[in-house]
């Protein structure tokens, strides 16, 4: 059973790299991927990739990771974006982040 509490302190943010990583035990990285868009009035940071190996898949993690993201965008006062499909299924299914998000397309 996947810890998700302890999962979320173990997200690491990477500026530079813009990606939020998971170390996971015996496989690859789970992985958000992000670019920040600047904007006249406020920046968005749209999220264009996430990342979850197959064998661990439909356990939470790309959900963990996502909301990982999403609270940093609105805590650094962006807005978000989905381009990845997952993140924008991840928005449509949380009202709670429904006033940061870019509505705006590209």
């Amino acid at each position: 059973m996947i810890d998700l509490k302890k999962m979320m302190l173990d997200i690491r943010h990477d500026p530079h790299e813009q990606q939020f990583t998971l170390p996971l035990k015996g496989t690859a990285n789970a992985e958000l991927k992000y670019r920040i868009l600047e904007r006249e009035k406020v920046d968005v940071m749209d999220f264009t990739h996430t990342f979850v190996p197959e064998e661990l898949r439909n356990q939470g993690i790309g959900r963990a990771i996502v909301r990982n993201g999403v609270q940093y965008a609105r805590k650094k006062g962006y807005k978000v974006r989905g381009t990845c499909p997952f993140v924008e299924s991840f928005l449509d299914e949380h009202p709670e982040y429904e006033a940061i998000r870019d509505k705006r397309r590209a």
